[in-house]
């Protein structure tokens, strides 16, 4: 197989077997660097590294240790994280699961630690790994923390991929495939992930098969499309998005721009079926719909009402083109 000299991380390779337009390849492996939480999820990640690498899962109180963890990066970033969503749910979760996590990485070797970013030249994949753990007769484990109600059933097949991708990185790093691999929901608990060589050797093969075509077709589908950078101007999507039980995006004629004294924005747009009502911008958002008569694509909103759709931080906005409908 002979694979392009580009970059796709392991998270990103899910995606991109579900659609192969999905995900643009990086010229170099993107290692993460950490920002202000503006998440619970966040947070927790961002604490489980601190309890790791102290070793606060290592004593009698694993649970104690982590709350301590939460709320030292909680005030070294300078977050109230009483007011994030779902804050004190995770942060309660956190205490309570603790101690199963400790345990895991226990019996998995005698080593942890946190985002551990990992590449492959040979097949250009790379990730950053929750918690590696290494050394000793456990045979070493991937754990992946999954902190929201993303895993409240069966993995899905990307998450699944993403951690075969993991599994692999570790086997480019320490010579063999991990004799654990977690997908570890703080809902759910420890979820373990049967595999095999066999599976990861195909998996490579896969993904390395998708990236070598010439003309990939989009094939959208809800969960590919929500998080792609290429949402907002992939016409297929937006043909798919139609069909949606539950769409998260409208696009139509802007109509009219509100803005109030507290700095968020609403902008009207005029769609095939009526006129909607798109709240809760921010100036940076906003900014992308400026002039009357534009033609305005919105995603990642959430209807309220028939008439209304309600913008959060991850919101996207751009102009399709100035054709009224």
């Amino acid at each position: 197989m002979s694979f392009t000299p580009m970059w796709v991380s392991a998270t990103a390779a899910g995606r991109l077997l579900t659609c192969p337009v999905s995900v643009a390849p990086r010229a170099n492996p993107t290692i993460p660097t950490a920002t202000t939480p503006n998440n619970a999820g966040s947070l927790a990640h961002l604490a489980l590294g601190v309890w790791l690498e102290s070793g606060g899962w290592k004593g009698k109180d694993p649970g104690t240790a982590l709350h301590a963890a939460w709320d030292a990066e909680a005030a070294r970033w300078g977050v109230n994280w009483r007011r994030l969503r779902e804050g004190v749910v995770v942060r309660a979760r956190l205490g309570l699961r603790a101690a199963d996590l400790a345990q895991l990485i226990k019996n998995a070797g005698i080593r942890a630690r946190s985002e551990v970013f990992l590449t492959d030249r040979a097949t250009g994949i790379y990730g950053a790994l929750d918690v590696i753990v290494d050394g000793g007769a456990g045979g070493g484990a991937v754990i992946d923390l999954k902190s929201g109600r993303d895993v409240v059933g069966d993995l899905d097949a990307a998450a699944r991929v993403q951690l075969l991708m993991y599994a692999h990185l570790f086997r480019r790093e320490y010579g063999q495939l991990p004799a654990t691999l977690i997908a570890f929901s703080l809902i759910r608990g420890a979820l373990p992930i049967e595999f095999s060589l066999e599976e990861v050797d195909e998996l490579i093969e896969r993904v390395g098969g998708v990236r070598a075509l010439q003309d990939p077709v989009a094939t959208p589908g809800q969960a590919v499309c929500r998080y792609c950078s290429r949402r907002l101007r992939c016409e297929p999507h937006w043909v798919a998005a139609e069909e949606w039980s539950k769409p998260d995006c409208l696009e139509g004629q802007l109509t009219k721009i509100e803005r109030a004294a507290a700095g968020m924005t609403a902008i009207r747009l005029k769609t095939p079926t009526a006129s909607e009502w798109v709240t809760n911008l921010d100036a940076q958002q906003a900014a992308n719909a400026r002039a009357i008569g534009e033609r305005v694509r919105v995603v990642r909103v959430t209807k309220r009402r028939d008439t209304e759709w309600v913008a959060s931080p991850v919101t996207r906005i751009a102009t399709h083109s100035s054709t009224p409908d």
